[in-house]
């Protein structure tokens, strides 16, 4: 916890909630600027599970410190899990989608 809490705050967060759940971990983490961060990380592995940057609410913007929480429950159940890993996988074959030009000739010349 203390090397994650550290890592933010070197980032540039001002706020810092950190939420203990039975094996994951959850980081709510807001700058000055009112950029906000959730991660949720596997306790075991610190493995990220999830990640959203969003904007802060306007009362959440200005708040300084680290707070801490224990939830008692997980923040994702397998259901969230494998939405995420679908997602992943949709992600990485729009990527290589991107990659296919439909041509193979470079200067759009017929050199055969």
């Amino acid at each position: 916890e203390d090397a994650v809490i550290e890592q933010y705050q070197n980032m540039g967060f001002q706020f810092i909630e950190v939420k203990e759940g039975l094996t994951q971990t959850k980081v709510e983490a807001i700058m000055a600027d009112g950029r906000k961060v959730e991660v949720i990380y596997d306790r075991s592995t610190v493995e990220i599970l999830k990640q959203e940057n969003e904007r802060a609410d306007g009362d959440e913007i200005g708040r300084t410190g680290v707070q801490f929480d224990n939830e008692g429950e997980d923040f994702l159940d397998d259901e969230d899990l494998d939405d995420e890993e679908e997602d992943e996988d949709d992600d990485e074959s729009d990527e290589s989608d991107d990659d296919e030009s439909g041509s193979d000739d470079e200067d759009g010349d017929d050199d055969d």
